[in-house]
């Protein structure tokens, strides 16, 4: 906060008090509207191969997934589309995370815009 006034530290710790309930450590899920995606004629749900998980981010991999299944935010399928994840090490020495992104590229090529 060091880039800010003392006007707008005080504004800013006070926008975090009256707010407090919203901002925690904990994430939330936004419930408020749902996504809809449409894809073109010629989409068919794929298996795409999986990428493999590096051994030593297997067991971190697993624990931000149960972590995301506790919280609500993805759910089991058993859809017909099924897209790899990637893992990638996120910080340097002890404080390396595994941060896991999903790739869509196939879906991606698929989606049509709606207007």
């Amino acid at each position: 906060m060091s880039h800010l006034s003392a006007e707008q530290k005080q504004q800013f710790l006070s926008l975090l008090g009256e707010f407090a309930d919203v901002f925690t450590e904990r994430p939330g899920l936004c419930k408020v509207g749902q996504h809809e995606f449409h894809v073109t004629p010629n989409f068919k749900p794929k298996w795409l191969k999986a990428d493999r998980v590096p051994e030593v981010l297997k067991s971190e991999v697993a624990r931000q997934i149960q972590e995301l299944l506790y919280l609500g935010f993805i759910e089991p399928s058993n859809s017909e589309m099924v897209n790899s994840i990637m893992c990638e090490l996120k910080g340097q020495g002890a404080e390396n995370i595994a941060q896991k992104c999903h790739d869509n590229w196939y879906c991606n090529e698929c989606i049509r815009v709606v207007t």
